[in-house]
């Protein structure tokens, strides 16, 4: 199973190289597009028609391809179908936030067979963070039983200024030896990292609502505020891989300190972590709120999911919090879409459950800062994914980076 998912294109040459380019094409298409016969495999990939049977047979000597019955006929003999053997191949999925990681293992239909099984634990530049993290990922995987040859990679998102090509998070877990080669070495498989804002807009453009689309914005609310961008139908990294630091954009000037060392970012006033703080501010200060009953009177106890459901039980105190948010997230939204004229802008994490209390301030905020012709042209929905949305990110970023 490796050998078709490696770095062993580097290590063969001539016949065996090309064997080896040939396999991982009809892999990929067979990934991407489902069953397909023999002749249409030959047509898209440009390859003979002997050439993809002998390279089918091959990978169904591997367990990697099966026949999957016949196909229509176009006049003549039915023709065979092939397709991805059953758990061919799995992915591993870790979404890292700031206060927990959450895991799940996909099969080759990108269907989740664990669940999502979260860690509780406070990100930390501290190596041990890593270790253990890494041990927990370890577990799930043993628990699983599947075979270490057919877990084709493990994908890691999470917060912070990453370079998913040289594995380096320059916010967290930053040490001498990059984060991302510190847990290939503690797992003992092929990792992959990236931001958590962009493995989501992965994940949307190959499994949810940016599918078929060719520009658009997926914005990550949740403890803090993340960009991805599609652009031309592909994922956009820009120059150093940096892309989409749209949470540290002055909004307000000479406004609060944010942890980048900027004063007045956008994260400091539309974030989770920006509205928990307010929250609890008001409901020291005695302002009335059914979240002082629903946290036990001890304000720490307030989550993100518990501000949601408050919103979603009409709390006004919440409400008025989140719409005030919402309303300076909208003024940064609209200075995108002007920049960026996209036809769909996709909200995601905890915060977008609060449905039309977030979407309407936002839409209120574009009438007033985005020229009209832009703002009518795009539009705004929440993504579909629940609570496994950054562990299908992963599994996207894994995906991504091998059936390219």
């Amino acid at each position: 199973m490796r050998s078709w998912i490696s770095e062993i294109s580097a290590q063969v040459s001539g016949k065996e190289h090309r064997k080896y380019v040939q396999k991982k094409r009809i892999i990929t298409y067979l990934y991407r597009r489902g069953d397909q016969t023999n002749a249409y495999l030959a047509q898209k990939l440009h390859i003979s028609i002997p050439t993809v049977q002998a390279v089918l047979n091959e990978l169904i000597t591997e367990g990697l391809v099966t026949e999957k019955g016949l196909g229509d006929s176009s006049g003549g003999r039915r023709p065979s179908m092939y397709g991805l053997a059953a758990n061919s191949f799995f992915t591993v999925g870790v979404d890292i936030n700031r206060y927990a990681a959450r895991v799940g293992i996909y099969n080759h239909r990108n269907e989740n067979i664990t669940g999502i099984q979260q860690f509780d634990i406070k990100l930390e530049n501290r190596e041990t963070y890593i270790d253990e993290v890494a041990g927990y990922i370890n577990k799930v995987i043993s628990g699983s039983k599947l075979p270490a040859d057919k877990i084709i990679g493990v994908g890691i998102n999470m917060p912070g200024l990453i370079n998913s090509e040289k594995g380096i998070n320059y916010t967290y877990l930053n040490f001498e030896t990059p984060v991302g080669k510190a847990f290939e070495e503690r797992l003992q498989f092929k990792v992959h990292l990236e931001n958590d804002a962009r493995a989501r807009a992965l994940a949307e453009l190959r499994f949810g609502a940016a599918q078929g689309r060719h520009n658009v914005l997926v914005l990550l609310i949740d403890w803090g505020v993340g960009l991805g961008m599609i652009l031309d139908g592909k994922l956009y990294r820009g120059t150093s891989g940096f892309a989409g630091e749209f949470s540290h954009t002055t909004i307000q000037d000479e406004g609060i300190l944010c942890h980048c060392g900027k004063h007045g970012c956008l994260e400091t006033i539309a974030s989770g972590m920006a509205l928990s703080k307010r929250i609890q501010e008001g409901l020291s200060a005695g302002n009335q709120s059914i979240l002082t009953g629903m946290a036990g009177n001890d304000l720490s106890n307030i989550k993100l999911e518990t501000i949601i459901e408050a919103i979603n039980r009409g709390d006004m105190f919440s409400i008025s919090l989140i719409s005030s948010m919402a309303h300076h997230l909208g003024k940064g939204i609209a200075t995108l879409i002007s920049v960026l004229n996209p036809e769909l802008v996709i909200l995601g994490g905890r915060l977008s459950k609060a449905g039309e209390y977030l979407i309407t301030p936002i839409k209120q905020s574009l009438y007033l800062h985005c020229i009209p012709k832009l703002r009518e042209d795009v539009e705004i929905t929440v993504s579909q994914f629940d609570v496994d949305a950054g562990v299908l990110g992963a599994v996207a970023v894994i995906t991504e980076n091998t059936f390219n």
